[in-house]
């Protein structure tokens, strides 16, 4: 019993800090978490005011990427949405649930593990806003306006040595701004070429999405020397060291979450050094981007620059 209230006291500490951090006002500081917003439609143009929001108490909130859901909360959705308007939330592990003006709160219970990682889901929502525009929306392509003379740019405020974990399955996943399509991604290792890929082949320059995904060899090899290069003769060289993948105690724990554990895991690696980890975290960001917009989002603030 008391296990159990020191858990409900940190989880209402923390969602009197999330309400602070985020300018979302919480419901009721002891309010049980129901779930996490993963993905909404339609989304407000840039600039915009939002056109979804959370009903909390007397307080209307926006509704966003990865919002948590409290004991109470009510779903509006302005005219302006329309008729076909959702919100999908992960109310348990493996259970998302559709919300729209037929079916506005969430009828199941809380979801009590999620109390118990909030201080985590809280770091890792940090990295989805982070020094962004509150209503900005990630962009999948460069703009038309790009002069061909642009040169390549990756993840230009990173200070450390980019380093991934030696082990196979998820292959390596790289995002660039600049240059000029197509492009040709180069992964050596030990001076032979491993792998190629050609992006962006046949497509207009204004439709191109600068990224690409390289199956890697297996464990046991050495550093990758990764190249982008542009149709305009720019390029963009980096070494990639690998290192043993190091003996996780909560890979368990976070395998019970689902993906939102896969997301929380990745995020964490952003927050290791000076960004060495960017791209062990975009690695397994992009094994679920299809599905988790969340995940979707930072691979393309990791892509345009704004990360780490």
């Amino acid at each position: 019993m008391q296990a159990g209230n020191f858990v409900k006291q940190c989880a209402a500490a923390f969602a009197i800090f999330l309400s602070c951090a985020f300018a979302s006002p919480a419901a009721r500081a002891d309010a049980a978490l129901f779930g996490i917003v993963t993905d909404y439609q339609p989304r407000a143009a840039v600039g915009s005011a939002p056109i979804i929001h959370i009903k909390r108490g007397s307080k209307l909130v926006p509704v966003r990427e990865h919002e948590i859901i409290y004991e109470g909360d009510v779903f509006v959705f302005d005219d302006a949405a329309g008729p076909k308007a959702f919100v999908k939330a992960l109310v348990d592990a493996k259970t998302e649930v559709t919300l729209d003006r037929q079916h506005t709160s969430v009828s199941t219970d809380g979801w009590p593990m999620l109390q118990i990682f909030l201080p985590r889901i809280i770091a890792a929502s940090r990295w989805i806003y982070a020094g962004a525009s509150e209503h900005a929306q990630p962009t999948n392509a460069i703009s038309r306006e790009l002069k061909e003379e642009a040169d390549i740019t990756v993840m230009p405020r990173l200070r450390g040595q980019l380093l991934l974990w030696d082990r196979g399955g998820l292959p390596l996943w790289i995002g660039w701004s600049g240059g000029k399509p197509p492009f040709k991604v180069i992964a050596t290792v030990d001076g032979a070429p491993q792998a190629e890929v050609v992006v962006c082949k046949d497509v207009r320059e204004d439709a191109c999405v600068r990224e690409a995904e390289i199956q890697l060899a297996g464990s046991g090899a050495g550093p990758i020397l990764l190249t982008v290069k542009s149709a305009n003769g720019m390029s963009w060289t980096n070494t990639i060291e690998r290192r043993p993948a190091p003996a996780d105690a909560e890979a368990a724990k976070d395998a019970d979450l689902g993906k939102l554990g896969c997301f929380l895991r990745a995020t964490e690696l952003l927050d290791k050094g000076q960004g060495e980890y960017t791209l062990e975290s975009a690695r397994e960001l992009a094994a679920i981007s299809k599905d988790y917009p969340a995940a979707r989002a930072i691979l393309n603030r990791i892509r345009d620059g704004e990360l780490p």
